[in-house]
């Protein structure tokens, strides 16, 4: 698995055991790795007898941001670990434990904290102006959460989890609840702020469905179910990054969308198009990416399918950066993190080269052979809850009983 995140021309994608970052205006790879598990120090900070000096074989990066001034970049690791770099220079800034292991790490707009959604279902703010510092426990859910987010203005932190919802709580005082935003029917797997209006809320779901809230009322004002399409490469597709289908192509194969024919979503991704926003959502079992363009606010607002844009491999994860550009990462052998641009029509076109881009692009992928091999199918269907009937065979009982 792997994980990518870009602010401005940072960017940083997880492979395993390493983080690979790049500033585009320059670009040089930093290969950052974990420090040694804190669980092999003593007391007084000396290493134990006995201790391997590098990191666990079994740790391997799980959450991953980039603060938005830029400066900082934080990794929380399986070892329950959370490391912070300074970017400047690189440097390694500290390392702090974890109480559980945490896929969702967000720097706070103000770059000042991070919060750290683990496992268990608790929010822990961790300082970054105190980079030793223990984190402090903000909120806590009763199932896994799977994404937190925060609100420009620091007012409000925005947690989901697998129990299918949406709970929007006051920051810093997370106690005091503002609204939850109930609709999904399974877990809810991210969520973002569109761009244009961050008023408004987005989230997506295992119930393969895509829903924009006035997360301050609670109130949905749109709802989408992402249908799904297997992506048949054509012969000339080797030599190309992805594949383009418009809204016509998508009419004529007369797309369903039943349960039969969604995908649970595993990722959103939102940027800002001239006066609307453009939403990628990928989706499981999907070798490409769904593009969006919602327009509006929350008193008139309307969405609509622009393309799909079809990968070779299914995405571990994308992102829609400021600059016009679609990122997205796959179990491809050969090229693990590809790109493709937006046209001035808001269209998807590979056919402009960005020097600096594809260097960053060719940096990253001369490090292919770190990138493991994982199906996003092998970690979804653990969310999935299982349902049993116990009544059954009872009734089965009783009617036997009954016939004689």
């Amino acid at each position: 698995m792997a994980t990518i995140a870009i602010n401005g021309s940072c960017i940083a994608v997880t492979c395993e055991t390493r983080v690979l970052a790049v500033y585009m205006k320059e670009p040089k790879l930093h290969v950052l790795e974990l420090p040694s598990s804190p669980q092999s120090e003593t007391k007084n900070g000396q290493k134990e007898s006995g201790t391997i000096e590098s990191k666990p074989l079994n740790a391997y990066m799980m959450g991953l941001d980039v603060s938005r001034c830029n400066r900082w970049l934080a990794v929380s690791s399986s070892d329950k670990q959370l490391c912070l770099w300074d970017t400047i220079n690189w440097t390694f800034v500290s390392s702090r434990s974890l109480v559980r292991a945490a896929d969702k790490i967000k720097f706070s707009p103000s770059s000042d904290n991070v919060t750290v959604a683990d496992k268990s279902g608790d929010v822990y703010l961790f300082s970054v102006m105190e980079p030793n510092k223990e984190g402090v426990l903000l909120l806590g859910h009763l199932s896994m959460l799977l994404d937190v987010l925060m609100s420009d203005d620091e007012r409000y932190i925005i947690t989901c989890d697998r129990d299918e919802k949406i709970r929007v709580s006051h920051f810093p005082n997370a106690y005091n609840i503002q609204s939850y935003c109930l609709g999904h029917t399974e877990f809810v797997s991210c969520l973002s702020f569109l761009p244009h209006n961050k008023a408004v809320l987005v989230s997506g779901s295992g119930d393969g469905s895509v829903k924009f809230w006035n997360y301050e009322s609670g109130i949905l004002i749109g709802d989408l179910v992402c249908p799904l399409q297997n992506a048949k490469e054509s012969e000339s597709s080797e030599n190309t990054k992805a594949a383009f289908i418009s809204d016509n192509k998508i009419e004529e194969d007369n797309l369903s969308i039943t349960g039969e024919m969604t995908s649970a979503v595993m990722h959103i991704s939102c940027c800002k198009y001239n006066t609307s926003s453009l939403v990628g959502v990928s989706l499981v079992h999907f070798k490409g990416c769904l593009l969006y363009k919602v327009i509006g606010d929350l008193s008139n607002f309307s969405y609509s399918m622009m393309q799909q844009v079809v990968f070779q491999t299914e995405p571990w994860d994308i992102n829609l950066s400021a600059e016009g550009i679609l990122w997205y990462l796959s179990c491809n052998e050969k090229n693990p993190l590809n790109f493709v641009y937006f046209d001035t029509s808001g269209k998807m076109s590979d056919s402009e080269q960005s020097g600096k881009v594809s260097d960053t692009v060719s940096l990253v992928n001369s490090y292919n052979e770190c990138f493991t091999q994982t199906a996003i199918s092998e970690r979804v269907c653990v969310l999935y809850k299982r349902k049993f009937d116990n009544v059954q065979e009872y009734l089965e009982r009783k009617k036997l009983r009954l016939s004689s």
